[in-house]
């Protein structure tokens, strides 16, 4: 993929606010799926709905919507690859100790309300890990047992600030792109829920 200058602008800015998040003790979040839960990336980034957060995504060469050929349904891919080269490129030498990657299939409902999983609603659920691991402290091994266990993500100082501040600078930023990929979905029906992985 060619990154140009619009994604380089969404991910300068989205890098600045995952820094300050890897300064808080670790915690796994979904990167994909719903957004409605205090364990997805959507929602500690301040978006609260995935159409706005899918959209930045796609800004930033994050994700892209591909349809598919059987059925026609179309669905929002994440593009695991670029995310890894986003943060590599911005962390070199720390990118492993501050940022780790997972692919876990389960039923996030019945994970969250400690329910026996049903196999038609189980899917792939990209995850990210953030943060410091204190020396000495035990952490969930995946996103699914810490949301199993409850473990709330940890409570950093200045969060909802630099939240807000991410918001305003990518509105304004990319302010038009956001706006055409909102009604490019109102148009074609992409999918933000179910989302898939893709490298």
């Amino acid at each position: 993929m060619i990154v140009t200058k619009t994604m380089w602008n969404a991910r300068a800015l989205l890098m600045v606010l995952m820094s300050f998040l890897a300064t808080g003790e670790s915690c796994w979040y979904t990167m994909n799926g719903r957004a409605d839960h205090c364990h997805s990336l959507a929602r500690r980034l301040g978006f609260y709905q995935n159409e706005e957060y899918y959209a930045f995504l796609i800004a930033a060469g994050l994700a892209k919507c591909v349809e598919n050929k059987r059925t026609g349904v179309k669905k929002m891919h994440m593009l695991s690859d670029q995310w890894e080269n986003m943060i590599k490129a911005e962390n070199a030498e720390n990118a492993e100790q501050f940022f780790q990657f997972d692919t876990k299939r389960f039923d996030l409902d019945a994970v969250i309300n400690g329910e026996t999983q049903i196999n038609k609603c189980r899917f792939d659920h990209l995850a990210i890990r953030i943060g410091v691991k204190k020396a000495g402290e035990s952490y969930a091994a995946s996103v699914s047992d810490q949301i199993r266990e409850d473990i709330a993500p940890p409570n950093i100082s200045g969060l909802l600030s630099m939240q807000r501040q991410f918001l305003l600078m990518s509105s304004c930023t990319l302010s038009v792109i956001l706006h055409l990929l909102l009604l490019f979905w109102a148009k074609m029906g992409c999918l933000t829920h179910g989302v898939q992985c893709a490298k």
